[in-house]
């Protein structure tokens, strides 16, 4: 039970990192899918990397850490 538990740790990382990666690279041409204002832009463009490189990454990890954990019993439990 705790490899299971390491396996979805180490798949919700990589998860993470994958769409945080994807949201820096993307965050212009996703922003002007909304509006080509070019003020909107230069706020919507930093707004979505911060998302990227802090704010999703690390809340999909601290919602696996919370939800997924190794009782010492070596059972899976969930907690709220």
């Amino acid at each position: 039970q705790k490899q299971l538990a390491r396996t979805i740790v180490f798949l919700e990382i990589a998860l993470m990192l994958v769409s945080g990666a994807l949201l820096f690279a993307l965050a212009p041409p996703l922003v002007r899918i909304f509006s080509k204002d070019p003020a909107v832009i230069a706020l919507g463009v930093p707004t979505i990397v911060d998302s990227a490189t802090g704010g999703l990454t690390l809340d999909g990890l601290k919602a696996t850490s919370l939800t997924v954990t190794a009782s010492p019993t070596g059972t899976l439990i969930r907690l709220r």
